[in-house]
């Protein structure tokens, strides 16, 4: 993993990943620039080495009572998210 995160710095991308219950809100993390993001899994999320990799974390906010959101649907909403920005909307 530290060679793709290495990567990734070397070429000027920012890397952010989601978690489920602390980070940035997402409607207030930088999506606007040339962006790498990292979904983990349900339940399990993303390895605490990653996470300390990134240059930001992002939680899609939901209720306190869901555990954590499909990966695909996260995928999904932060995708979104992102080209809502990138419009200036």
């Amino acid at each position: 993993m530290e060679q793709i995160t290495a990567k990734f710095r070397g070429q000027g991308v920012r890397m952010i990943a989601t978690s489920s219950h602390k980070g940035t809100p997402l409607d207030q993390g930088r999506l606007t620039e040339s962006s790498a993001v990292f979904i983990g899994s349900e339940g399990s999320g993303l390895s605490r080495n990653l996470m300390a990799q990134v240059d930001e974390l992002v939680a899609i906010p939901h209720s306190p009572q869901v555990e954590s959101l499909n990966a695909g649907v996260a995928g999904s909403i932060v995708l979104y998210e992102a080209a809502r920005q990138r419009r200036g909307v």
